[in-house]
């Protein structure tokens, strides 16, 4: 079972790659990236893209889990219930996980970033280096010089994936406050006076 959430762009590189690399890993659910501990949430699989084997999906407790979801009102209360709790929830229950992209070790290195959650700031590095198959749409709210970076990135590592479907898609719905640029140059005026973009 497959749970893929719609914040995302992508797939920017071939499926094949993301799934023939998982295929040889051991495991019972994996997911692109990972959100590493800290004083706020525990290390957990990113939802934006979750696989689930059978070893789990027939198991009481997978469904016990996702029988049990309630409809929430904000990004950030799911976030708390539910995203940041699943992966230690099945761990505890004797189940192990995995991540495409491993780069706990490289957080200090100059350039990645160490904000949080790292599939956003580090995001054109991690499409040259791991070539992600899937680009977070939030990776873009960080201006000008992460979307630039993200768009050469792209570019460099042979993405086929189209680059105007991003442009088109922001310039739909980002801030009133952002000029409508040509690609990689949205950035932020006066994030005080920030509206939501107009429903086309």
């Amino acid at each position: 079972i497959i749970l893929m959430n719609s914040t995302c762009y992508g797939p920017v590189f071939p499926l094949r790659e993301l799934f023939s690399r998982m295929d040889t890993t051991t495991c019972d659910f994996w997911g692109i990236t990972q959100y590493y501990e800290d004083e706020i949430y525990p290390a957990h699989l990113n939802s934006c893209f979750l696989s689930f084997r059978k070893a789990l999906t027939a198991s009481r407790c997978f469904w016990d889990f996702f029988e049990n979801i309630d409809c929430l009102q904000t990004v950030g209360q799911v976030t708390d219930r539910y995203e940041a709790r699943l992966t230690r929830y099945f761990t505890k229950r004797g189940y192990s996980y995995a991540t495409y992209v491993t780069i706990r070790d490289h957080r200090w290195k100059q350039g990645i970033g160490y904000f949080q959650p790292l599939a956003c700031s580090a995001a054109p590095w991690l499409v040259k280096k791991y070539r992600l198959p899937f680009c977070k749409v939030k990776a873009l709210d960080a201006g000008r010089f992460v979307t630039q970076n993200l768009f050469r990135a792209l570019a460099e590592a042979g993405s086929p994936y189209p680059q105007r479907l991003i442009v088109e898609h922001q310039r739909r719905v980002t801030p009133l406050s952002w000029p409508k640029a040509p690609p990689g140059t949205l950035e932020i005026i006066d994030p005080s006076t920030e509206l939501p973009a107009p429903r086309l």
